[in-house]
């Protein structure tokens, strides 16, 4: 007991020491908009590598171009509200037809001591609006993701956050740490989705040709509304013929605390 009170009592000293220093000082939020727009003749996939913040993809209608909007958000003290926003970087790279778009975050020496940055919560929120026909890789830390009427191959590497999807047409690889995923399939030559933490929601056409499988570790799986044939259901395992029940076409979704739901979006 004596050493969790020297312990409590040194990290008291020790915030008020910084408190007096401006480090505890009360922070205001700043923001800087980005917009960039870049060819996407010869590219086959765009990757996007994000920390913190929500992620909106749009289907765009040219084909020849990617547009990049974000939104850069940042806590600072009162007195470097009318400086640059350099504490976040986007970068953008085209290599082996590729296009890389990075989100990079730095600390100011004016700003840090010992390189620790105790007050500055960054945060930048994306809109990209991409061509049809080229591969989607997101990866994102902190923050929903959210498409509406995309075709584009997409895969979501993703650990705390919601997903929405919806029309969507395109073979989807889904994997999420903390988070709900909700899709709507149109149309697809492969879906896979798993969660370590959240619920899955499919609401599927009735008119997909695939096998759909699911599982779960703790949760429930449910169906309604889905011409499934050859259904085998056990406690935690789900297994079904949509449609012809291709072989070449599967869904899954698998979770380890989360229910899983499979809905038909047609009517029978």
């Amino acid at each position: 007991m004596r050493s969790r009170i020297l312990i409590i009592l040194a990290i008291s000293g020790f915030l008020a020491t910084f408190s007096g220093c401006g480090l505890m000082s009360k922070r205001y939020l700043k923001t800087e908009s980005f917009e960039r727009t870049v060819s996407t003749a010869d590219i086959k996939k765009i990757r996007l590598e994000n920390i913190s913040g929500n992620i909106q993809i749009k289907q765009g209608t040219d084909s020849s171009q990617l547009i990049v909007e974000a939104i850069k958000e940042i806590k600072v003290r009162k007195k470097d509200l009318d400086k640059p926003l350099d504490e976040i970087e986007i970068k953008i790279d085209t290599e082996d037809n590729v296009i890389r778009i990075k989100t990079e975050y730095s600390t100011p020496e004016r700003k840090t001591i010992f390189r620790i940055n105790m007050g500055n919560m960054a945060n930048v929120d994306y809109v990209i609006t991409v061509p049809p026909g080229i591969d989607l890789n997101i990866e994102n830390i902190n923050g929903n993701v959210t498409s509406d009427k995309l075709d584009n191959d997409l895969t979501l590497d993703l650990v705390n956050g919601k997903t929405t999807i919806t029309n969507y047409s395109g073979i989807l690889e889904c994997k999420i740490v903390n988070g709900s995923f909700t899709g709507e399939i149109i149309n697809t030559n492969g879906v896979s989705i798993n969660s370590v933490n959240g619920s899955i929601t499919l609401n599927l056409n009735n008119y997909i040709n695939a096998e759909i499988s699911a599982e779960t570790v703790n949760g429930k799986i449910s169906d309604s509304n889905l011409m499934i044939k050859e259904i085998e259901k056990k406690k935690r395992k789900f297994k079904g013929y949509l449609g012809s029940g291709s072989p070449d076409t599967q869904i899954k979704a698998s979770t380890v605390n989360g229910k899983i739901q499979f809905i038909g979006k047609d009517e029978i």
